[in-house]
Parts: structure tokens; C-alpha cells; sequence
């Protein structure tokens, strides 16, 4: 009888361990980067790996240990579809190589758009040549999105398709790594 409680017991904790999320959500300041003004009182959050050392509190990019669940973590940053709370930090520019500059009035994004924005720091050798600003555009309005809305919603669509094919094994992110292709929205 305690054979089979220890075995239980040992089924359920290892349960547990592979159910644990690789991300948290932590509240925090808004970390100012001087590129704007702040719009908003807050309350502010980011996502953040689920690791003791808390590491990726600050700025992009994120650094992902080695041996990362990446199939794990798309499906799991997928899942922040419709959080509207905002990022900590403020939209700016990523990519130091660019002359892009943002000319939207919008000065924070959603968690949703965080999570997406982190997915292509997952996936892409060069990340912020992709998306260099953590904002999307309907190619269709020229209108641009960072909280919720149409373009956000469509980007969902797509990088859960693009998601759906990662599993597959003649499917390669690395070759086929534009989620958003062939749709009307574009990162700004």
C-alpha cells in the first residue's frame, strides 16, 4: 500500500513539473526608455521566463537557455490572445541598424502583442530586422495597432497557423519564417 501511495505520489509531482508554465506575468514599473513620454499610470507588466533568476526583466532580447522548449513556448506565448494589460515597456525601436522611425501616436503595447513579439525573438535569427517595433499595420489602412484590434486579431490567426505547421516535419521556422505571410497586417 505505501509502494503504491510513493508511486502516486511520484506520477503526480512529475505531472506537476512538466504542467509548469515556462513564462510568468510579473507586475511592475514602467521602465522608461527616454524615447517618449509616459501615457498612462499603469499598472504595468511584462512576461517574463519562469526561472529562478528572473532574467529578461529589463529589455529585449530575451535570452533563452539552452535546450529551450521553443515548440513549448510558442504554444504557451499563443495563449496570451485577448491580454489587453500593458507592457511595461514603452514602444521604440529595436533594431539600432534601422533609420525606421515610429511615427504612431500610441506609446505602450499589450501583453498580447509582447507575447508575439517574443515568439519572433524565439524563432528568428534577427528578430528586430523582422519587427523592429513591437507595433502592428494594416497594410490595407495603414492604421497601426499595439493594444487590440484588427490587425492584432489577424496576426493571432496566422501565427496560430504558422504555429499548427511548426509540429510538422517538413516544416522549418527558419525557412519558412514570416507567420504573417500572405496576410494584410505587417510589423512596423
Amino acid at each position: 500500500m505505501q509502494k503504491q501511495a510513493l508511486t502516486v505520489v511520484l506520477l503526480l509531482n512529475s505531472l506537476v513539473m512538466t504542467a509548469q508554465s515556462l513564462f510568468r506575468v510579473v507586475e511592475m514599473p514602467r521602465i522608461n526608455t527616454g524615447t517618449q513620454s509616459i501615457s498612462k499610470a499603469g499598472p504595468y507588466y511584462r512576461i517574463i521566463l519562469n526561472d529562478t533568476s528572473g532574467g529578461g526583466v529589463a529589455f529585449y532580447p530575451l535570452n533563452f537557455p539552452a535546450g529551450f522548449d521553443t515548440l513549448g513556448a510558442i504554444k504557451e506565448l499563443l495563449s496570451y490572445k485577448n491580454d489587453t494589460r500593458l507592457c511595461a515597456l514603452g514602444i521604440r525601436g529595436y533594431n539600432s541598424a534601422s533609420s525606421q522611425i515610429y511615427t504612431g501616436s500610441e506609446t505602450d503595447y499589450s501583453l498580447q502583442v509582447e507575447a508575439l513579439f517574443l515568439i519572433n525573438q524565439l524563432v528568428l535569427k534577427k528578430p528586430f530586422n523582422y519587427a523592429c517595433y513591437p507595433v502592428l499595420i494594416d497594410r490595407r489602412t495603414n492604421k497601426s495597432y499595439s493594444i487590440q484590434g484588427a490587425a492584432i486579431n489577424e496576426a493571432y490567426i496566422r501565427y496560430e497557423a504558422w504555429n499548427s505547421k511548426l509540429g510538422k516535419a517538413d516544416f522549418n521556422a527558419r525557412q519558412e519564417p514570416d507567420p504573417l505571410c500572405g496576410s494584410f497586417v505587417d510589423w512596423y
